[in-house]
């Protein structure tokens, strides 16, 4: 096991994640909007789930679209669907532009604003608890557990930190600070106060606040104290819901360079990664090795990309919509504690999908965890997980 500590990079500005009267502030190209009487949690086998719920993705029309028809658009460029399930969408009033219901003849034009109802499927994540460390004026401090993203992303949102301490613990109006990876559990500072996120940010800028993390890696280090590692970093994707910008995967692309990485890193620790392999290619060999059936999009084409699409779609403007006009109402059960019941919609593909399985515990977690944040004058500090707790007896 691996303890690395390393200084934190400073991320977006806070004036990009102001709020003013529920409404949150993100980059120009995307407006976000507050959903009200959302769906609600329910839990299986160590799983949180979310009650599937109806979601209107919304968007500034791009360059490339102006002149094109919206079933074009949509058929062409957003290939997680069938173009048939895009021409139903049109026909049942679930596309809009600038608030007008599509038709399979509507042609976008410059500005104009699009969107698309859809009923929304999260995947489950860990039914474990949030640990509160610290929640003053200034901040909450906490141990995020492995699985949840921090954030608003590609298919979760409801199954956030964010909103599970919005609709769970009843803590509204924070602002990231930081961020961990999904699969990565430890120590997550949100800050209350923009003032207070300003200071940590210019002490992060400075190189004053340094994350010790823990990891569980292949192979063994011949010699305690500090390995320097300045090889520059290449995050293999930008396509699983990492940003452009910052130096996410850091310490998991180091170690990795150094011979040692983390045991259960599923892009890192991957078999495809051989000295005789491009990296060009590894990606590729990584979603093939998981996902037989899905054909692999090309990186290097000039179209768009499916999981760039999704992603960017779905962090876009996002605006509840109550006309459910052609759906029908059945139910759906799930039983534990008490019986679960939904809507299912006779439109969404994932209604009408056989049942997937749920995830495993080694699909949930990964052996990297956050220790502890020491900065001037102040320091927080999470218990080691469990997977690190034999390791560090002899410590």
């Amino acid at each position: 096991m691996a303890s690395v500590t390393k200084p934190i990079k400073r991320k977006a500005s806070p004036d990009e994640r102001q709020e003013d009267d529920g409404v949150q502030f993100v980059p120009k190209r995307m407006e976000l909007q507050p959903l009200k009487d959302e769906s609600i949690y329910f839990f299986r086998n160590g799983l949180r789930h979310v009650i599937p719920y109806y979601f209107k993705f919304s968007t500034h029309a791009k360059g490339r679209w102006v002149g094109r028809k919206v079933y074009d658009v949509f058929s062409e460029e957003f290939q997680s669907e069938k173009p048939e399930y895009y021409e139903r969408a049109i026909n049942l009033g679930k596309v809009t532009v600038n608030g007008k219901v599509a038709t399979m003849e509507t042609v976008i034009k410059d500005n104009d604003v699009v969107t698309h109802l859809v009923h929304r499927h999260e995947p489950p994540v860990s039914s474990q608890s949030i640990n509160i460390i610290t929640n003053n004026k200034d901040l909450l401090v906490v141990n995020k557990p492995p699985s949840i993203p921090v954030h608003p992303c590609g298919r979760y949102r409801q199954n956030t930190m964010i909103n599970i301490l919005k609709n769970e613990y009843d803590i509204d109006n924070i602002y990231t600070i930081h961020r961990l990876d999904k699969c990565t559990s430890g120590l997550l500072l949100f800050g209350k106060r923009i003032s207070k996120v300003q200071e940590i940010e210019e002490q992060i800028r400075d190189r004053q606040v340094h994350k010790e993390y823990l990891a569980l890696v292949n192979g063994h280090f011949n010699h305690p104290g500090t390995i320097e590692c300045n090889e520059s970093i290449k995050v293999l994707s930008h396509k699983v819901g990492e940003p452009r910008t910052g130096r996410m995967h850091q310490i998991r692309v180091h170690l990795q360079y150094l011979g040692f990485p983390i045991i259960n890193d599923p892009l890192y620790s991957h078999s495809c990664w051989t000295k005789h392999n491009q990296t060009e290619n590894i990606l590729s060999d990584i979603i093939a090795s998981r996902f037989p059936q899905q054909p692999i999009i090309n990186e290097t084409t000039d179209t768009t990309k499916t999981e760039e699409i999704k992603t960017e779609k779905e962090e876009e403007s996002e605006a509840k919509d109550t006309n459910n006009s052609g759906f029908i109402s059945k139910e759906k059960k799930y039983e534990e504690d008490k019986e679960i019941i939904f809507n299912i919609d006779p439109h969404c593909t994932e209604c009408h999908t056989p049942s997937r399985p749920d995830p495993t515990h080694n699909e949930l977690i990964m052996y990297l965890h956050a220790l502890s944040y020491t900065g001037p004058n102040w320091g927080y500090r999470t218990d080691p997980p469990e997977w690190a707790r034999e390791y560090l007896k002899d410590l």
